[in-house]
């Protein structure tokens, strides 16, 4: 349970920032989610004790303050890396707003509530004390703050599993293959060989600079939704039929791709793509809350004014 109960804390944030990719590793099919390993920490502004009780945010009239947001950075800089102290401090709110959305959303369907929170913190208390530790050691937070980051765990986990029982575990899914090379006339020219009979898989060993596919003739094997990180291809490929050429190069960041589509099926989707569909449609949800939402910041890029008082 302890580690169910962790794992939820930093949901949102993996969610958030894994990346897309299919099974290949060339850098238009696959991202690395691993987290950068945490460095010294790092000196943040300092605020008076006065400033306390002034407000950093407001979302839908809840107040976020500055004692609330100050908690926050000194627990988060004690395993996170931050080479700009103020940036830290802007993304921590924006993780805080987010936060606070979800909760709304939950307790406004009944996703769940206070009691369920209460249930975790007396289950957690009684494993901590079944090993002869503290919550606060379990949870790696302060005791003034291990309620409420057991309450956003709690919340954030009924927010994910009820938009992830909305996520088919089935797809329209594109079986296709692709020649990378650096500029357009190497493309036209690929093209050109292609029309007058070449192999594609020939050609793709001996021209495309896609190391993780070339020697498979460039196979990118079964593309989901969400699979490629570059979108320029992936927008492409959903638009052919089986045994088609895309009759243009297809420019992206990588250089210029011949691509062809070989099979469009509905497929089961294997459990890393149901994963990145799952968080292709949190991304979209907590996108449109921002959207709805209405946000006000006193600090930051986007602060409206100075901050507020809420004594």
């Amino acid at each position: 349970m302890i580690r169910r109960i962790l794992s939820a804390l930093v949901l949102i944030a993996i969610i958030l920032t894994a990346g897309c990719g299919n099974d290949n590793d060339s850098d238009d099919s696959v991202s690395d989610p691993t987290p950068p390993p945490a460095t010294e920490t790092p000196e943040l502004p300092q605020e008076s004790s006065e400033a306390d009780g002034s407000l950093v945010a407001e979302v839908n009239g809840q107040p976020i303050t500055r004692a609330q947001l100050n908690a926050e950075i000194d627990a988060q800089a004690l395993t996170s890396q931050a080479a700009d102290p103020l940036a830290f401090e802007y993304q921590i709110l924006d993780d805080m707003i987010d936060q606070v959305l979800i909760e709304q959303f939950v307790l406004e369907n009944d996703l769940a509530s206070e009691a369920d929170v209460q249930a975790e913190i007396e289950a957690l208390q009684e494993e901590a004390a079944s090993r002869d530790v503290t919550l606060e050691t379990i949870t790696g937070y302060p005791p003034e703050m291990t309620d409420q980051k057991i309450r956003e765990a709690v919340y954030t986990r009924a927010m994910v599993e009820h938009i992830s029982s909305q996520v088919s575990d089935t797809s329209v899914q594109v079986h296709a293959r692709h020649i990378l090379v650096k500029n357009e006339e190497a493309a036209r020219d690929v093209l050109s060989q292609l029309d007058a009979g070449a192999s594609f898989e020939e050609l793709a060993r001996q021209f495309s600079k896609d190391g993780s596919t070339a020697e498979a003739g460039g196979d990118l094997g079964w593309v989901a939704r969400g699979d490629l990180l570059q979108q320029e291809v992936e927008d492409v490929i959903f638009q052919m039929e089986p045994q088609s050429r895309w009759q243009e190069p297809v420019s992206s960041a990588l250089g210029y791709h011949v691509v062809e589509v070989l099979e469009v099926e509905e497929r089961p989707l294997d459990e890393q793509q149901l994963l990145q569909q799952q968080q292709h449609a949190f991304r979209e949800w907590l996108e449109e809350q921002r959207t709805q939402a209405t946000i006000t910041r006193y600090i930051g890029p986007e602060a409206v004014s100075s901050p507020v008082s809420d004594e």
